[in-house]
Parts: C-alpha cells; sequence; structure tokens
C-alpha cells in the first residue's frame, strides 16, 4: 500500500481489498507504517476431523512459514472467528492475537481475531507493537466492547498476553480484599481492589492454574466484564443473586490464600 493511502487507511477514510491484515493493524490497532510491511495471510485451514489432533495442522504451517520466508515476507497471520479451540491452536504455532474485533460478525456469531507471527526482523517491531497494545487496553475493554466476549476466549487470550510484572497494592486494598473473602462485606463496596487483585492474576497467567473452569468464568463475567447479577445466575445456572455472591467469595478466598499469587505481590503501606 502506497504511503498516502495508507495514512489514509490509518485515518479510518479507506478500505483497499485484498490487504486486510495491514489494514486492520493500521485502521483498527492504529499501529502506524504496519503497512511498509510485507504480509501472507492465511485464509483457510482445515483437517479432516479423523485426521485432527495429530499434529498435522502445525505442520502445515510450519510448511507455509517456509516457503513465506524464502519469499522475504516480513510477517505471516491470519484471521479467525473467535473460539478457545482456534486460539489454543495458533498460540501453539507462535502466532499471538494482535487485535480483537469490537463486534460479533453476523455470519460466524463471534468475533474476529487477528493472529500474527513475525518473519523477520522487519515484521517484529510491529508484532510487538499490536502485541503490547493489546495487553494494555484488553482488561480496560472487557466491561465495555467485550463484555459479552465468551469467557473461555478472554481466558485463552490472557493465557496469550501474560506478563511476569509484580502487583503493588496498600495495605488497606489488600485488607478490602481479604475481608470479602473472609466474611461478610459486600462486594460493590470492595470492587476497585479486587478488580485490581483479579486482573493482575490473569495478565500474568497465575489464576489459571488455580480454578476451575467454572470459577474461571465467574471472575470474568463478574469482576472483569462486569455483568449484571442477574446475568451471572443466568449464564453459570446459580440457584439466585446470593448463592452467586458466595460462589464468587470462596474462589478469591482461595486466591487470597493461594502462595503463587501471594508472592507475586507487593504490599504497601495504607492510603
Amino acid at each position: 500500500i502506497d504511503p498516502d493511502t495508507a495514512h489514509a487507511v490509518y485515518r479510518n477514510e479507506r478500505r483497499v481489498t485484498g490487504h486486510l491484515l495491514p489494514q486492520t493493524l493500521e485502521s483498527f490497532a492504529g499501529i502506524k507504517n504496519a503497512s511498509a510491511a510485507s504480509y501472507l495471510r492465511i485464509v483457510r485451514i482445515a483437517i479432516h476431523p479423523e485426521l485432527r489432533r495429530q499434529g498435522i495442522g502445525q505442520q502445515l504451517l510450519q510448511y507455509i512459514e517456509s516457503d513465506a520466508k524464502i519469499s522475504g515476507l516480513d510477517i505471516i497471520g491470519s484471521n479467525f472467528g473467535a473460539s478457545s479451540d482456534l486460539l489454543a491452536f495458533w498460540c501453539k504455532a507462535g502466532y499471538l492475537p494482535m487485535h480483537i474485533g469490537l463486534k460479533r460478525n453476523t455470519s460466524t456469531g463471534t468475533n474476529a481475531i487477528t493472529y500474527l507471527k513475525p518473519l523477520a526482523d522487519s515484521g517484529k517491531n510491529i508484532c510487538q507493537q499490536c502485541n503490547n497494545k493489546l495487553a494494555k487496553q484488553f482488561s480496560f475493554q472487557l466491561a465495555e466492547a467485550y463484555r459479552t466476549l465468551d469467557a473461555d476466549v478472554v481466558a485463552e487470550v490472557y493465557k496469550a498476553l501474560a506478563t511476569n510484572n509484580r502487583l503493588q497494592l496498600t495495605s488497606n486494598e489488600w485488607d478490602d480484599i481479604s475481608s470479602f473473602a473472609e466474611s461478610l462485606r459486600g462486594y460493590e463496596i470492595n470492587t476497585m481492589p479486587i478488580h485490581k487483585f483479579i486482573q493482575h492474576g490473569f495478565s500474568n497467567g497465575l489464576i489459571h492454574k488455580s480454578c476451575s473452569a467454572r470459577e474461571l468464568q465467574l471472575l470474568i463475567k463478574k469482576i472483569l466484564q462486569r455483568q449484571p447479577w442477574q446475568d451471572i445466575v443466568t449464564s453459570l445456572h446459580f440457584e439466585g443473586k446470593q448463592q452467586a455472591v458466595q460462589a464468587l467469595r470462596m474462589v478469591i478466598s482461595k486466591l487470597v490464600n493461594d502462595t503463587t499469587i501471594s508472592n507475586n505481590l507487593e504490599i504497601g503501606p495504607g492510603d
């Protein structure tokens, strides 16, 4: 894409047929000059049902990547509907989510995810920019654009974006988290420190190892996506709000007492 057209794409004033990957990075991810790199987009990949889970899909990707490197391309990628299985497949092959569509596709019923993998040094900077930007914005967007994104997909995205940062909490914040977990103090009056604690646990890949699939869904839906209690009760089949609150209290209590998570915290003086 020539520089003038790329600038118009970045400003969301133009669409260019046949350039989905750089156009997505420029217009939606906000990565300037992404169009300067060369891309190969994998449009479809399919394995016969009887031959799946034998590593054939991974081998196909390796063959495609090898040819792309020989051709001197910078980045290889794809764009598929968001599902936890697809996320796991692409991440296993070294591809990372770089952008998640804000709306569900009318044909698939899912948000589209753009996956990229750098093939050359010239593509690494673009991929790093995209990955860092998604990592910073994802948690914030969960309560807005991604509020209805499937919880299983959210969990897989966090796995792919996992960092290794320590969380700093004040002693008052830690007391608020602990008091909800260990006593009858309400969730709504302790929302902010609980959100910080749980978001950090997901961002660092610590919570996945300590919680069941249902517990992960509860944490994501209520704390990160901030869904109403009634929606939580319905989607996770609780008998009522009281049972849902108690379940949340129990899982947070488990995390508060998990040394793997607490050892990743720095608790300082009170406010």
